[in-house]
């Protein structure tokens, strides 16, 4: 009868410390593109990165981003799987962050993109501010990395009218992006 290999001593998990810079360990081969500030948790602090002077932001991540150029601005798209990595940072014609898109399953205050109304609210209270807009160019293009993100079709274009809820947390301020027609949050936006 053959024995099983002992395991290996557990290690103990320690967070680094919070607005520590770090980097993500590689996985599956992949470069390590992001070396910025991490909550106590590990994750990507978002907050800090929606804070950042917009030229700063190739220097915490080193993945080039897909960019567009806008009369108000420009829109920089990084993606990365291995890293939980899929924002559009919005930026203003002298290159200051606007707001800092998450479009994929990524937490930022205990809450994501894909959470109802009445999810959100439980974890952030009532909204300090609701309104409605149009979509517009630059959050059309993070609508469609969502939709490609989550494997979905629509039928939104910059035109289309969407309802802003603004939660105000510990560390910043969120907008939830939702549309008409649908409980579920399409974007998270990170405000300065």
């Amino acid at each position: 009868e053959i024995e099983p290999e002992p395991e290996p001593p557990a290690q103990p998990e320690t967070a680094p410390a919070a607005g520590a810079v770090t980097t993500f360990p590689e996985e599956s081969g992949g470069a390590i593109i992001y070396s910025g500030p991490v909550n106590e948790d590990g994750s990507i602090n978002y907050t800090a990165l929606a804070d950042m002077n917009a030229a700063d932001i190739n220097t915490v991540i080193s993945a080039s981003p897909m960019e567009w150029a806008r009369p108000t601005g420009s829109s920089k798209v990084y993606s990365d799987i291995t890293e939980n990595i899929g924002i559009t940072v919005q930026t203003d014609t002298a290159g200051r962050i606007l707001r800092v898109d998450v479009w994929n399953h990524a937490e930022v205050a205990g809450v994501k993109a894909g959470m109802t109304k009445a999810e959100i609210v439980a974890v952030l209270g009532q909204p300090v501010a609701t309104g409605t807009e149009p979509i517009g160019d630059a959050r059309m293009i993070s609508v469609s990395q969502s939709n490609r993100f989550n494997g979905r079709l629509t039928n939104l274009s910059a035109d289309s009218e969407v309802i802003l809820e603004t939660y105000q947390y510990d560390k910043g301020t969120l907008r939830m992006v939702f549309v008409s027609g649908s409980e579920a949050c399409y974007l998270l936006e990170v405000l300065p």
